[in-house]
């Protein structure tokens, strides 16, 4: 009967011992800043998008221009169906980069530019505006406190391509000769 009692005691010992320890396993792993979602931008590359903006083909050497009052676009394109997270993406985004860029930037305003086209044969050359921007790839994580560390979300990372800068500074725009084989 002693024998009994305490194989009952120490089944009882070992059942209750586990309930005690998870709460305060559960709260030593929490994540380090308090944040159980982060968005995290693991490359960034400056890139110049194309607008709407372009004068007509020419082929002839010579002075080539643009000038109309129009509005400008550009679209950034991203690799994910997860469109309740834009916000945060962009923001994240601004943040590496160091200049607020977002999924699409518009601009209406009086619009000039004058270029050369080179004397060559077999092409034609068109003035383009291009507007600054970047292309960046996102992770979002959670904090998982079973494994007591970040892991990545479904659907990440996405790819955000030729997000504009938001701003209508001229430092933001180029204006370049495409070039095309007849």
């Amino acid at each position: 009967m002693k024998a009994l009692l305490v194989s009952a005691a120490l089944v009882a010992a070992t059942t209750v011992a586990p309930v005690a320890v998870a709460p305060a396993a559960f709260a030593a792993c929490q994540p380090p800043d308090g944040k159980t979602t982060i968005y995290t931008v693991t490359a960034k590359k400056r890139v110049l998008a194309g607008t709407n903006l372009y004068s007509q083909w020419q082929t002839a050497p010579g002075s080539i221009s643009y000038s109309k009052t129009k509005t400008g676009t550009v679209d950034a394109s991203i690799t994910t169906t997860v469109s309740a997270d834009f916000d945060a993406i962009f923001a994240s985004a601004s943040v590496s980069v160091g200049v607020t860029v977002g999924k699409s930037w518009s601009h209406s305003t009086s619009w000039t530019h004058t270029g050369t086209v080179p004397k060559t044969k077999g092409y034609r050359y068109r003035l383009h505006l291009y507007k600054d921007a970047y292309t960046v790839t996102v992770r979002k994580s959670h904090f998982d406190h079973k494994k007591c560390y970040f892991v990545t979300n479904a659907h990440y990372p996405v790819t955000v391509k030729h997000a504009p800068v938001k701003s209508n500074d001229n430092k933001y725009f180029t204006w370049q000769l495409d070039k095309q084989k007849l």
